[in-house]
């Protein structure tokens, strides 16, 4: 099925979960927010929301420094 991801279109497989997306993706959960069709999903859901076909997702990843 077909996402988009920060603005840029994605292929991902059906049933692809939020945590599968960010494993995908190569980054962790616990330092990352993410955002489905304009709604935050907490961390302790992400195994368990289910994208679906046309979802937007946004994913801002926490850095450190200064």
């Amino acid at each position: 099925m077909r996402i988009t991801v920060n603005g840029e279109a994605r292929e991902v497989a059906d049933g692809c979960t939020v945590a599968n997306l960010l494993a995908e993706l190569q980054l962790p959960s616990t330092r990352a927010a993410v955002e489905v069709d304009r709604v935050l999903v907490r961390r302790a859901e992400h195994a368990a929301h289910i994208l679906k076909d046309g979802a937007a997702v946004e994913v801002v990843t926490l850095v450190g420094g200064g």
